[in-house]
């Protein structure tokens, strides 16, 4: 009976050695050929500068705001270019009624001409004068619409300039700084904007450099971000920075939406965003 009960022990030992090892190598197995990891979103940033020193009159977003490419972002004060193209308008008009003028004075300059020539009556100095004054009034018209072109070249110019009163998003994304307020003065090339880049973003992850042989480029990932845990995203491995001075490595990962629809929106991923991902080796 004793020998049975021994025999019975020393099976349910066995089997139950032979579980844990079972458990134990599938534990290993699941735990080396996924990790998990934590990381934060990284965005391209664009900075906005003043194109001339100006006032703000108007800034139309404010910090955290979405933008598209060409949204327009501020308005400068533009009220002395305005009135200098006023002021070239109304010369222009002027011109435009001198150069009129003598244009009637060509054409009644050119007929007297032409008539003087006919009469065989009239002495050959008389049409030499008729002559002479006809090639005076041509010569005053074509100056008169030099003038108007210099003038109209003047205009282009003031209408260009005045376009660089206002300014408009170079990329579409995210307003993660805002330094300018309605009435400030700004210099040329000084900081109004700081916009992320919503089409070029990752994610980095830092890893010990102890353990950068389990990681290599095109490496996949699958992502959850927390903002947006119902959307599905993936993401390789594009850049294995190794820097001398530290003991990890960073691993630059690439953020992709895997969309249901070639309808569905794209999710507006901003800077420092948390993201979970998951790392599966073969």
């Amino acid at each position: 009976m004793k020998k049975k009960q021994k025999t019975k022990i020393n099976s349910f030992i066995i089997i139950f050695i032979l579980a844990a090892l079972v458990g134990a190598r599938y534990l290993y197995i699941k735990t080396a050929k996924e990790s998990n990891f934590y990381g934060a979103i990284k965005t391209k940033s664009v900075d906005i500068l003043a194109p001339k020193s100006q006032k703000i009159v108007k800034v139309y977003v404010i910090e955290k705001d979405f933008v598209k490419k060409g949204d327009l972002l501020a308005e400068l004060d533009k009220s002395a270019i305005d009135g200098k193209i006023k002021q070239v308008k109304t010369k222009i008009t002027y011109e435009k009624e001198m150069a009129n003028l003598l244009k009637f004075k060509e054409e009644r300059a050119f007929q007297e001409y032409i008539n003087v020539k006919k009469d065989e009556a009239i002495e050959l100095k008389d049409i030499t004068v008729k002559l002479k004054t006809l090639e005076e009034n041509q010569l005053l018209y074509k100056i008169q619409k030099a003038k108007i072109e210099t003038f109209e070249a003047k205009l282009e110019l003031l209408r260009s300039e005045s376009q660089k009163s206002y300014i408009y998003s170079p990329i579409s994304g995210q307003v993660t700084h805002l330094f300018a307020n309605n009435g400030d003065l700004f210099f040329s090339k000084q900081k109004l904007f700081s916009i992320n880049d919503v089409n070029d973003n990752w994610i980095e992850l830092k890893v010990r450099k102890k353990n950068l042989s389990k990681y290599k480029l095109k490496d996949s990932f699958n992502i959850v971000i927390d903002n947006f845990s119902d959307i599905k995203f993936n993401g390789k491995i594009f850049d294995i920075n190794e820097t001398k001075s530290s003991e990890n490595a960073v691993l630059k990962i690439s953020i992709n939406q895997l969309k249901n629809s070639p309808d569905e929106k794209t999710a507006k991923l901003a800077s420092n965003m948390k993201a979970n991902l998951y790392h599966e080796r073969h």
